[in-house]
Order: structure tokens, then C-alpha cells, then sequence
């Protein structure tokens, strides 16, 4: 049986920069790595299926875009492996409106919200309470990224609007948290966590640039409640990779406006003006990597792809 310390499935472009990256690393740390294509997903799936390959750890960034890799997960995993966000457990934190309910329940910090039924079930207009303040933020439950959100709602015909866009969806109206500038930086943060560690950035909520968070800074700006908030909702939403939007408002309570995003965006900054820092990649591979076991003599990646999956 070949075994396979770290595999990743891939099929967004975009991933090709992030996935050289972590072949390359993990050959470097003397540990095997593969990734899983369309190309070569057929020839995984059979081999798992005879019992002639064993993966010990599957990143799949593919079976939310491809259901052919549905059944990559759960033949991997009979097979001993550990899966970084099952498949089911990432559509279910995926719903922002059910995160919500849940986050509140559990002591993180949270902003005022309204949870509004689908427009389809419910086109009636819903209460906007004055404690959400003017404007506020209109987002459907379901949405990725920036798709269907809405920012500025000052009335109940911009909620009506935006109900109409995903009309099937939950919406959440929400209080907008305005950050407080630090050392001239906008106070938001986007954290990433990867299997158990926390990774916190520097995030622009208008331009959507990164920047690293440094220990120091956190410690000279009093931003120790990052990391135990970001643990608390992996306990909550129970993923292992995922980032979080957190704001520090200018009343000086941090506040996390977006709970789980997962898949994330692992474009790297060198290759996109708001991709994430390379240095911060190098992290991201390193902590996906933790606690796999060492070769003494790993092939390089590129021989790999050719012995393992051609």
C-alpha cells in the first residue's frame, strides 16, 4: 500500500500558486504530498476503493464546485483518514444565520441581528429595529463572499430589495460595526484558522487588502481576544480551516461580524494585489502540515506527480 502523508484536492485556477507551495514544502520537510485533480481523481477514487493507497490527511478544496468528488472524502476517510472540513459539516457552517444563533449562544461576540424568513415563505415586510442603527448590513444566509450583501440599508424597501436576489434564502439584517483606526489602520481582522492553529491579518474591509498581524502589534493594540474568539467558533462550527471576520468597533469591544468562511480564498498576494500574504501561505502550509510524520528521504514533488498519479 502507498501511503500519502498530505493530499489535496484542487480545481479553482486560482489554487494552483497555493498548491506548488505545499507540494514544495512538504517534499522540503520530508513528508509525501499529492494533489488531486479531475485528471487523476478516477485513479485515487480506485485505488482507495482496493485498498492499494492510504492518504492520512485530505484537504478537499474541490467537492464544493465538483459533486465527482463527492465520493473522495468518504472513501479516504474509511481508510484511516483525517479530513480537514468534511464535507457536511462545511455546507452546514456555510449558513451564516444558523452560525449566528449559535455564536451568540456560545459567548462570542456578536452584533446586533435580525434573522428575516425567506422571501418566499414570508414576503411580508420585517421590523427593522432602531438598535440596528443607520445604515446597516443586509446579507443572505447562504451567500459567498460580497454576493447579495448589501451595506448601506438605511429602510425596509432596501431590505425588500435585497430579500428579492436569493428569494429562497434566510437574510440577516445586521448592525454595520465601525472600526476605530489603528496606527492609521482600519481595525478589522480576517483570522484563518488551520488545524488548530490561529492565524490573525491585518484586513481592509474597503480596499481587501492583508497585511500579517505581528505578536507585537497585537500585544501593543490589546488584541489578545482574537485568538480564544476564533478557537471558541471552530468549537462552534466544528471546522479545521476557516477564516472569521473580527472588528475592533470604536467603542473598543471586539466584535466578529463574519463567523466561518470555507472555503478560503488562498490566492497569494504576489500573484493578486488582494491575495493573502505569502509569508502568511507559508504559515498556512506549515500548520497543515503539523504533526504529520517525517521521511527521512521524501521525493521531490515534482517526481512525485509523475510516479504517484499519472
Amino acid at each position: 500500500m502507498r501511503e500519502i502523508d498530505l493530499a489535496v484536492a484542487w480545481e479553482w485556477p486560482y489554487d494552483a500558486g497555493f498548491v506548488e507551495r505545499l507540494l514544495a514544502r512538504a517534499a522540503g520537510q520530508g513528508r509525501l504530498a499529492m494533489a488531486i485533480t479531475r485528471h487523476n481523481l478516477e485513479w485515487v477514487l480506485d485505488e482507495l476503493a482496493v485498498g492499494r493507497l492510504c492518504i492520512r490527511r485530505l484537504l478537499d478544496r474541490a467537492v464544493d464546485e465538483q459533486p465527482a468528488f463527492r465520493p473522495l472524502g468518504p472513501l479516504a476517510e474509511r481508510r484511516g483518514a483525517r479530513i480537514l472540513n468534511r464535507f457536511e459539516r462545511q455546507e452546514r457552517a456555510c449558513d451564516k444565520a444558523r452560525n449566528h444563533l449559535l455564536c451568540a449562544a456560545r459567548g462570542v461576540p456578536v452584533p446586533p441581528t435580525v434573522i428575516v424568513s425567506p422571501f418566499m415563505h414570508d414576503p411580508s415586510p420585517p421590523d427593522v429595529p432602531a438598535a440596528l442603527g443607520r445604515p446597516f448590513v443586509v446579507k443572505p444566509a447562504s451567500g459567498s463572499g460580497s454576493e447579495g450583501v448589501v451595506l448601506d440599508a438605511r429602510s425596509v424597501e432596501d431590505v425588500q430589495q435585497a430579500r428579492r436576489t436569493f428569494w429562497a434564502d434566510r437574510y440577516l439584517l445586521q448592525q454595520r460595526v465601525q472600526p476605530c483606526l489603528l496606527d492609521g489602520r482600519r481595525a478589522w481582522f480576517r483570522v484563518f484558522y488551520v488545524h488548530g492553529q490561529v492565524i490573525p491579518c491585518w484586513w481592509d474591509d474597503v480596499t481587501h487588502i492583508y497585511a500579517p498581524l505581528h505578536l507585537d502589534e497585537e500585544m501593543r493594540h490589546g488584541l489578545s481576544g482574537l485568538r480564544p474568539t476564533v478557537r471558541r467558533i471552530a468549537r462552534v462550527v466544528g471546522l479545521d480551516f476557516f477564516t472569521s471576520e473580527i472588528v475592533l468597533g470604536s467603542d473598543g469591544r471586539l466584535v466578529c461580524v463574519d463567523y466561518a468562511n470555507a472555503p478560503c480564498d488562498l490566492r497569494l498576494q504576489s500573484q493578486h494585489p488582494d491575495g493573502v500574504p505569502d509569508g502568511v501561505i507559508e504559515r498556512i502550509v506549515d500548520a497543515l502540515l503539523s504533526g504529520l510524520p517525517r521521511r527521512e528521504a521524501a521525493p521531490a514533488w515534482g517526481r512525485v506527480a509523475d510516479e504517484v498519479y499519472r
